[in-house]
């Protein structure tokens, strides 16, 4: 006669293989969670980046709505002095190079400039924008 045991437990196989699967979906899920971080990472980098280049630019605007002529001057460290009149701005991003370059335009009543802010380094960010100002008068 045979005798009937008491099976209540896993065998060893079945640890195993459920131990298989949770290191394959534990994988999976750290994979998908670290690319997110690394994306969230390089985004808000980008991000700050544009902001800090909108920035200058709104600044290169008011310079040059309010005083008509600004310098730009590019620094050896990478950062950026704009100045007009008695008022000088350094602008710097951490790790990264800003670059301004600038065409002048004039039309019937504006004087006008084009410019482009270009940030190179950790990430790279190029912002292009014009700014205007009415002509004086007494130029004409």
């Amino acid at each position: 006669m045979m005798k009937h045991r008491n099976q209540n437990g896993f065998t060893l196989v079945e640890m195993l293989g459920a131990l298989t699967i949770l290191f394959i979906v534990g994988g999976i899920v750290f994979a998908v969670l670290n690319n997110g971080l690394q994306f969230f990472r390089i985004e808000s980098t980008r991000i700050n980046v544009g902001q800090e280049a909108n920035i200058i630019a709104n600044q290169l605007t008011t310079f040059y709505q309010e005083h008509g002529d600004f310098e730009v001057v590019h620094q050896s460290d990478g950062s950026l002095m704009i100045a007009s009149g008695e008022e000088i701005r350094v602008y710097s991003i951490p790790g990264h190079i800003i670059t301004v370059d600038f065409t002048e335009s004039q039309t019937n009543r504006f004087n006008k400039r084009n410019i482009t802010i270009q940030v190179t380094g950790e990430q790279e960010f190029t912002l292009n924008t014009v700014v205007s100002r009415l002509r004086d008068e007494s130029i004409d």
